[in-house]
Parts: C-alpha cells; structure tokens; sequence
C-alpha cells in the first residue's frame, strides 16, 4: 500500500461530498480490506461487501435507506448478470486507491472512468497535464468528454466548449505544421487521443476524409483554406465556410502566426481556387473571398483585359477596391487594385475635362475648372503612376502596360490642351497677368496671412508653410488627408478649405518665393534669376524673414529641418512662424531623381501633416499651406515632339551684352529671338518691373537643355505649373473640423436567418468632402451577450466622394458559425469608429430571427 490512511479517508470523504449518499469501492487486489476497519469518514459508514452481498444490499438499500454508505468489495469483478449487488455500482459513485484512482481523483474525474485513465497513463503521467486536465472547465463525465479535455490539455488550450477547442485544435496543427515540426500532434498520437482528436475536429468543425482515408495535419490545412470559399468550391468534402472563416482570419489577424497564413495562401491557394467552377469565377461572387489570393489574381487579370478593351465598369472597379481593401489575402495587390482603380478614375476624369473645358473661355472660367474638377486628371495620373511603378513586369504588369501607355498618350493631349487654353488667356483683354477676376499669388499676404491680424499668442499666431513645388492637384489630396487626420492637434481640432490662386509667370521658385512675401513690385534680374522685392532681395531665409518683420516685426522663417526642438518658446514673440519645406522640387529638379517625383510627394504629405502638428502646438490659430509654383511631371521618354526648338535662342541669349537666364520651360533674357514656338512677354505683361523679356514654350513643350531633367520641369504656363494651392487649417476649439458620414444598412432579403450567410449593403449616406469625412466601420453578426457569430468582422474604410447613393453603397456577405443556432435572436450590426481612438460604437443595427432547421436541410 503506497497510500496513507489520512488520504484515503480524505478521498472518501470528497467523494461523498455534493449530496452523494453512496460510494462504491472495487478493490481487486483485495490491498486495502487489512485496513478498512481502521477507516473513519465522517458521516459515513464504511461496509465490507466481500462475500456478503446480499446482507449488504439488504442493509443499504431497505434497512438503512437514509445512512451515507462507503460500499467494499474486494475481488475480482463479476459479470452483470453474476453480480448481486450490480444496482448499487449503478447506484453509487466510483472510488478507487489504485494509481489510476488517484490521477482521477486529482484530476476531477469520476472514479467509474478509470479504465479510460488506464488506457491513457502517459498522459497521466505528466504532472504539468494533470494540472491542466484539473483546471479544465470541460465536461469529464464520459469517456468521450474526457478524452477531448485530454487532448485539450495536452495542447494547453483553455477554452470552454468543445467547438472552441476544435477551433484552438486546427489552428495549432496548422501553425506547427507550417513550421516543420508537430510536437502537438506528437503528443496527442503518444498519449492514445488522436482518433479523440479527429472526432472532435469532425464533430465541432466539419474536417472529413474520404471513406477509406486518414486525416492528417495537411489535409486539415488544405481543407481549412478551401472552406473560406464556401459555396464557390465545388467539393463535397468541404469544411463550412464559416468555421473555416474563423479559423484562417484568426491566423491572418495575429501578429505571431503571419508567416502560416502567408504559408496556407502559398501552399494550397491554386488548389483550392482550381475547385471554383468557371460560372462561379465573376467578379460580384469572388469580391468575397477573403483568403484565397488566386481570386485575385483571376480577378486582376480580368479587370486588365477589360481596362484593354476599354470594358472597365467604373462601379465595379470602386466597390472591388473598397472590398479588396479588407481582404486579408489582398494585401500583396494594393498596388494592382489602386493602378486599376486609378485607371478607371483617370478616363472618368479626363471624358469630364473633354466635356467641360470647351465652355472655359475666360481665365476666371478657366482657372475655377481646374480648380474644381480638371486637377482630377492630374491626381488620378499620379495615382496611376505611383501604383504602376509598384508592379513587377510580370503577368499583370504586361496586361496593363497597353492600357498604361494609352492614358500616358491622353495625358500628353490633354497636357497640350489645357497648357494651350491658359496661355490664350494669360494676358486677356490686354492686362496684365494675372487678371484681377482671379485670386492671385502675390496678394496672397495681404489677403490670406495679414487679414488674420497676426498676434504673438497663443491662438492668434499664424503658421505659413510654403512647400516647394506643391501643385495644385497635391494640395486638394493634402487638404483631404488632413481632414481625415488622426494626429494629435489635428483631429477633432480643425477646420481644413482649400482655394486656388493664379501665380507668377515664369512660375520658378525665386519668383515664386517673392510673391508670398508682403506686397512691393517684383523684378527679376535676367543674369541670375533672383528676384528683388521692393528693390530688397528676396534669396535666402534670411532676406526672407527680414522682409516678413518689415512688415509684421518678431515674425521668424524657418527651413523645416532648422525648425528648433521646442518651437513655442522660440516663437514665443513671433505673431507669424514661416517654415520653408522643400520634399517634392528637391527630388524632381534632378535629372537623376526625377523619376521619383511622385514619391517625393507622398513623403511630402507627411512631413507637412507633422508641421502642421507643430505650428498648431506652438500657439497658431490659423496655418496656411502654399506653394511657389507647380509642375509638370511626364513618366515617359520624351520625343522630339514635346521640345521646341527655337532657332536661334542660343545665339541670342548667349550674344555679348545679353543677360539670360533659363530652364526646360522658360527663358528670361534682355533679348529673345521671334518663333511661333515662343510665347514672349514683356515683364511689365507679367506684372513685373524692369524692363527683360520672359518667354515660355507653347503648350507643355520644353526647352532643349543639356544636363537637366526633362520629366519633371515647371517654369511655364499652365494649369499644373501656375495655379497653387491655398490650404486653410484652422483651430475650431473642441468643435470637430469635420465628420465621418453617418452609415446605414440595407438587408439583402428576409430579416430571417435560414442558411449559412445573410447579406446586406453598407450605405454611407453622404459623400465625403470639406465638412464630411471618410467613415471606418466594421460589420458583424452578435449573439445579445456580445459573441460574434460570424467567423471575422468585415472592415470597411467608407470614402467615396460621388454624389450618387448607388455610388456609395457596398456589398457584404457575413458567413455564419453553428454558434448561431444556439441563439433565437442574431444581431446585424455597423460599427463606427469613435474618432481617432481604437474604440466603435453602433451605428446601425437590425434583429434577425434565426430559423435554419428548415433551411440547413436544403
């Protein structure tokens, strides 16, 4: 006997415990029947059964029907039919001292299942298991029960119901597996519990084999990843979608386990798709697909050949975006999905300017469309630049590259022709430029920073930043971005307007610089190209700023890399803080940059965003954002078609007593050659003084010049180069600058839950612009108490800025967990994110009555 008799009479005692009255005692070995008469169990009367059956039944049963019993019987076990006191066994709860009693009474399990103990003893004989397997809130009162908090145990997974374990089960074979070594399924196998294990993944999760086949952690994974195509496998053998869903978008949203989901996609994505029938491959049925990558790739591949055919549905290619964004397996064609989405906005952009611009024959006209709609041209060429060049020059690459080069064709024309329309009206009437019916450059002092009454405190300072070489187009996707900003000191702080301004020609930085400065007539010297200002000079930050407290004293000028640590006590006495920012021009001007000019302003949006920050921090009430000038930026080899060859231009300007200056797209000089390629202008034309010529090529041509860049030039006259951007951020105190658009939804069908899916449309009821921004909302099936009942919630970014509902509205199928039929009531709900913070609130959400044991059966 390896057992004291203090822990035999507590193990009784806690058997009794709960109300039982009798406990039933097999000792085969007959070890303990020397010590029964030493046993004392409190309220309890311990009865040797050996050999006495009968008296005992009769004293247990009818004599003593209300005493708590602790019935022995040394021996072996008789068979039912032999054994005279077979109701009592039934009867009672089992005890037992042998070493596999004692690993069920240590573990919580009932005595009566010590046979299934002893068929698994190496799992019992881990104390770090038997710890678990007592912890464990899983049933153990049947040897069916227990095994699965076995194998729960073994794998150390603590969730509450056998589906949760089957769900924590799958996800751990496959993570091991992905990683070349099994130590889970290793210790299942030797521990006796794998066919427990597979059971339970058939029962709780759906995962079967072929008649004849045995599982294995491969076929689980495979079977894991095509279930997440539901109804478009064609595949008997399928797992539901949903908990299929939930099990591959819990690998995919963990940080820890992103290599077995990118693992999963690699190894069985072809596979799995290569079960999607032809007739199911359409771009509304795979829009769904969160995890199979091939889905894209069919997709991607069709949307290029439609974009080639001229097919591409505008509507199509907006909500796929919009439903690509949130798929996990979509995150590789970000670039793919934005070059085409890009595509379709850049000809919806460029048929409008075709359509409108005829009816511009004013530069007030002229410049109000631009400003308004024709920028789109610009923006959606970048756009499809900046994606296209993400793109490896494989399938997809090769697909669009005819599609690329045609709207690189359109955007040439369209260059020509909006270039040529500005300068028909550059000096009309006869005026000087600019016109006084638009807002100009050079009031911009006067009219946007001195009318604000700049004060040196708190809330009355103002921040100008003038960004080198902002264009127009850059500035409307700043003054969006900083409406939808999440930095502190911005969000919920501001108000964000932009408005358009004409500015100088020639439209280069140091005439552009000077025209920001406080009012004083401008004069470029045609030697350099700098520009004095009121007869100062207006090169350098310095000259700058003294220019600035001439007119406003303690204003200061920054570079934003000298910007100081602590920019409120600088600018403590300093009613206006000027900041210098150079990301986009510094980058382009150079013929060994150019190319990545576009880049260049994506960075640059960025570094603005944190100046604004900044400025705002340090006691600005207002900040403007401008530019000196715009550009043209052309991602293609140029012909000689887009240069204007002057004759005689380096003759003239290069002549003895000729003082000249010049780029790719203007030339100042005391003296200019005649040619119906030059546009010339008198500096008194441009509202300049002295008394040089300015001339500019026609249209978007450039001027031949050795050892510059030809891609990306500015300097003459044209949309893109000469109307700038005026960004307005302003402090609103607690009053949010702007909004997210309330969201709604849109049940697809009876408000009744019959099959494995419900689907709805997500509406965002009003298009972002200045006062309305983008709205973040998830969408999911709740149980009343809160759990999710589909397998992931869908994330949705909402933004579209059309003026059409249908426009605005997207398409979500939610699939749904067998968790659902243990509820009456689902729950369909859109949440909306509470600002900047990580928390969501319901916006909208709609009961459904859950019925599918009638329409599961179909």
């Amino acid at each position: 006997m390896d057992i004291e008799i203090t822990d035999i009479e507590q193990r009784l005692a806690d058997t009794l415990s709960g109300g039982a009255r009798l406990v039933f005692w097999q000792d085969e070995a007959g070890t303990y029947r020397e010590i029964l008469s030493d046993l004392k169990v409190p309220d309890a009367v311990i009865v040797d059964a050996t050999d006495a059956e009968l008296v005992t039944k009769r004293r247990v049963l009818r004599d003593e029907p209300h005493v708590n019993y602790v019935v022995y019987r040394a021996g072996e076990v008789p068979a039912p039919t032999e054994d005279l006191i077979y109701d009592i066994t039934l009867r009672a709860k089992r005890f037992s001292c042998s070493e596999e009693g004692i690993w069920a009474s240590e573990c919580g399990v009932p005595a009566e299942l010590v046979d299934v103990i002893a068929e698994h003893r190496t799992f019992f004989r881990s104390k770090e298991r038997r710890d678990a397997l007592a912890s464990s809130e899983l049933p153990k009162s049947s040897p069916d029960d227990l095994r699965i908090a076995m194998v729960a145990a073994t794998l150390g997974v603590r969730e509450g119901t056998r589906r949760d374990v089957a769900r924590a089960v799958a996800t751990r074979l496959v993570v091991e597996l992905s990683r070349g070594k099994e130590p889970s399924l290793s210790a299942i196998s030797e521990a006796g519990l794998a066919d427990a294990m597979w059971r339970l993944l058939r029962d709780e999760i759906g995962y079967r084999v072929p008649d004849g086949a045995a599982p294995t952690s491969r076929d689980l994974a495979f079977r894991l990843l095509e279930g997440t195509l539901g109804d478009l496998a064609d595949d008997k053998l399928k797992m539901p979608s949903a908990e299929a869903l939930k099990i591959v978008s819990g690998i995919a949203g963990n940080t820890k386990t992103e290599s077995t989901y990118e693992w999963l996609m690699s190894s069985f994505g072809a596979e799995a798709f290569s079960l999607v029938p032809d007739e199911s491959r359409a771009y509304d049925l795979l829009a769904s697909v969160e995890h199979v990558p091939q889905a894209d790739e069919w997709m991607l591949s069709h949307l290029a050949s439609d974009a080639a055919a001229g097919g591409l549905d505008a509507r199509t290619v907006e909500e796929l975006a919009v439903r690509r964004a949130a798929a996990p397996c979509a995150r590789r064609y970000a670039h793919h999905y934005g070059a085409i989405l890009a595509l379709v906005r850049f000809r919806g952009a460029l048929a409008a300017y075709w359509k409108d611009s005829p009816s511009a024959t004013s530069m007030r006209a002229i410049v109000d469309g631009y400003a308004s709609s024709w920028f789109e041209v610009d923006r959606r060429y970048r756009d499809l630049r900046s994606n296209y060049a993400h793109i490896s020059q494989l399938r997809f690459g090769q697909a669009m590259a005819d599609s690329v080069e045609a709207a690189e064709a359109d955007y040439d024309k369209y260059l020509s022709d909006s270039a040529a329309k500005f300068q028909g009206r550059v000096l009309e009437g006869g005026l000087p430029w600019p016109p006084k019916a638009v807002p100009a450059q050079a009031a911009f002092f006067s009219e946007r920073v001195f009318t604000l009454a700049p004060e040196a405190s708190d809330g009355h300072r103002v921040g100008v930043i003038v960004s080198d070489a902002l264009r127009y187009e850059c500035g409307a996707e700043l003054a969006e971005r900083l409406t939808a900003s999440r930095s502190k000191g911005i969000a919920g702080r501001t108000r964000v307007s932009i408005e358009a301004r004409a500015g100088v020609i020639p439209s280069y930085t140091q005439l552009g610089m000077a025209a920001l400065l406080p009012d004083g007539p401008m004069e470029i010297d045609p030697k350099t190209a700098l520009v004095l200002k009121g007869s100062k000079s207006t090169a350098g930050t310095k000259a700058r700023q003294a220019l600035l407290a001439e007119k406003s004293p303690g204003s200061i000028a920054f570079q934003a890399e000298d910007i100081p640590q602590n920019l409120a006590d600088a600018a403590a006495n300093a009613p206006i803080l000027w900041v210098y920012h150079n990301a986009i021009d510094r980058v382009g001007d150079k013929q060994a940059t150019e190319r990545k000019t576009f880049k260049a302003v994506e960075e640059a949006f960025d570094e603005i965003e944190a100046l604004v920050a900044r400025l705002l921090a340090a006691g600005c009430g207002t900040v403007l954002i401008t530019s000196d000038h715009g550009f043209i930026y052309q991602d293609k080899e140029l012909e000689s078609k887009d240069f204007a060859d002057i004759d005689g231009l380096n003759i003239v300007t290069l002549a003895e007593g000729v003082d000249s200056e010049r780029t790719r797209r203007f030339v100042v000089s005391t003296k200019l050659p005649d040619s119906a390629l030059l546009i010339r202008y008198l500096s008194s034309d441009l509202g300049l003084g002295g008394s040089c010529s300015i001339g500019v090529p026609r249209g978007a041509m450039r001027l031949r010049l050795s050892g510059s860049g030809a891609r990306f030039v500015h300097g003459g006259a044209s949309p893109q180069e000469c109307i700038v951007p005026v960004v307005t951020v302003e402090t609103t105190g607690r009053k949010a600058a702007s909004r997210p658009s309330d969201v709604e939804g849109f049940p697809v069908g009876r408000t009744v839950i019959t099959g494995p899916s419900v689907v709805l449309d997500v509406y965002q009821k009003e298009p972002v612009g200045e006062a309305v921004g983008p709205a973040q909302v998830k969408v999911g099936v709740y149980a009343k108490d809160g759990k999710l009942l589909s397998p992931s919630e869908v994330s949705l970014e909402l933004s579209s800025a059309s003026p059409n509902a249908e426009d605005r509205k997207v398409r979500v199928r939610l699939d749904l967990t067998d968790d659902v039929d243990q509820v009456g009531i689902a729950t369909v709900r859109i949440s909306k994110r509470v600002g900047t913070s990580n928390a969501y609130t319901a916006a909208w959400e709609r009961d459904y009555q859950v019925n599918r044991a009638f329409g599961m059966d179909f």
